[in-house]
């Protein structure tokens, strides 16, 4: 028999009294009346799908579209950090628990997406002029920047230092 922890429940940062979030990915309306006298009933909101799930929150008789995984991260964690932004450890943009989620830096986050192969470049098996993105065929330079460049594509281009060397225009 498996024992599940409660779900914990925290005020959306500035919608405190009108929106709350759970630790799980959930977004609830708090039951009010508005200022025009309209009843707005207590109910946990549907989420949109765009790449990953949003909701629309209403204040001062306006609408904002938040993503729920930065919701989540803002009320259980604290705001987001300069420069960082939310991440989902398993990749599933879906999984908007907060054991699933953290602030990181962009290029963290592009590992982990490369990790789970869910990186667009990272799928690629061969460079826009048809050779084989895998070693032997890897650019060392490229590898060190952490990307898969073209070897092949390296020798052939005049622009690059290496091409020189290969056509005898610089000594080593």
């Amino acid at each position: 028999m498996s024992v599940t922890t409660p779900e914990k429940w925290q005020w959306v940062p500035g919608y405190a009294g009108l929106y709350e979030v759970s630790d799980r990915g959930r977004v609830h309306s708090i039951e009010r009346v508005t200022t025009r006298g309209r009843r707005i009933p207590s109910r946990i909101l549907r989420t949109a799908l765009s790449s990953y799930p949003t909701v629309g929150l209403y204040r001062d008789g306006r609408q904002r579209r938040f993503y729920v995984h930065r919701l989540v991260l803002a009320a259980f964690v604290g705001p987001c950090p300069p420069g960082m932004e939310g991440c989902h450890g398993d990749g599933d943009p879906l999984n908007a628990n907060l054991t699933n989620l953290r602030w990181d830096w962009p290029s963290a986050n592009n590992r982990d997406k490369t990790r789970h192969g869910t990186h667009n470049m990272s799928r690629r098996t061969h460079c826009p002029r048809g050779h084989i993105l895998a070693a032997p065929n890897l650019s060392a330079a490229s590898m060190r920047a952490g990307r898969r460049g073209c070897l092949a594509c390296t020798r052939s281009n005049p622009d690059t230092a290496y091409a020189h060397i290969m056509q005898g225009a610089v000594s080593c």
